[in-house]
């Protein structure tokens, strides 16, 4: 008996649910890489591991991906799309509010997990040595100095700093942040967040030397008493 012709929607349509079943299992795939690098770190995790806590066979697994450095490299460039495509939103808000949608984006617990700044630093580490996260960074990277750049190129600046300057230290200081949390207990979210917070202002140029700043992010003008008490010192 001569197979029926099938209808060309039908077919679409099987194509479109296989498409989207495989994408649903890659995604399983790397959210369980993901717990199994925060858990293990990505030296001591293996394709079993991760094949264990995705609950799929290494075989089933290896049809998506043939090794772990194919995760974290399909993971570190999807973190970065997504961190130029949200730090390319908000344009119409103010340089200084701009720089507390940075605060809020890089340093709240619920935009950026601090497991995911674990792993973020173990990645960047990794790319040192690894020439396609390498090439990632440094096309990804250049999109969010770009942005930062045009944030602090409309702010007014802290005396003899460049845009250039500042997008270095913007980066530098959340780096080193990030890098300190993940080894002082002391280091917690909130400090991490408020001395950043800070910082950015300050070389923003909204921050003046000696001020501080309320929670929203606007100058707190020292009393005239206590500069009274400067200048007679």
């Amino acid at each position: 008996m001569p197979t029926p012709l099938r209808s060309p929607i039908v077919s679409h349509h099987e194509k479109v649910v296989r498409r989207h079943t495989g994408l649903k299992r890659k995604d399983r795939i790397l959210a369980a890489f993901r717990r199994c690098v925060v858990e293990k770190g990505f030296a001591a995790t293996t394709l079993s591991d991760i094949a264990e806590t995705a609950g799929m066979s290494p075989s089933h697994l290896y049809y998506y991906y043939q090794s772990k450095e194919a995760m974290l490299e399909e993971l570190y460039g999807a973190a970065l799309n997504q961190t130029v495509t949200d730090l390319k939103s908000r344009r119409d808000l103010s340089a200084e509010e701009q720089c507390q949608m940075l605060v809020d984006y890089f340093f709240s617990n619920k935009v950026v997990p601090v497991t995911d700044q674990a792993i973020l630093l173990e990645i960047t580490a990794l790319a040192l040595h690894n020439p396609q996260l390498r090439k990632l960074w440094d096309q990804q990277g250049e999109e969010i100095k770009k942005r930062l750049r045009d944030i602090f190129d409309k702010a007014p600046r802290a005396p003899g700093l460049s845009a250039d300057d500042a997008t270095a230290l913007a980066l530098s200081v959340r780096i080193g942040l990030y890098t300190v949390s993940c080894f002082d207990e002391k280091m917690t979210q909130s400090r991490a967040r408020e001395l950043y917070r800070r910082t950015l202002l300050q070389v923003a140029g909204f921050l003046p030397a000696g001020a501080q700043a309320r929670s929203n992010g606007t100058p707190r003008s020292i009393p005239k008493t206590a500069k009274r008490q400067k200048s007679q010192r």
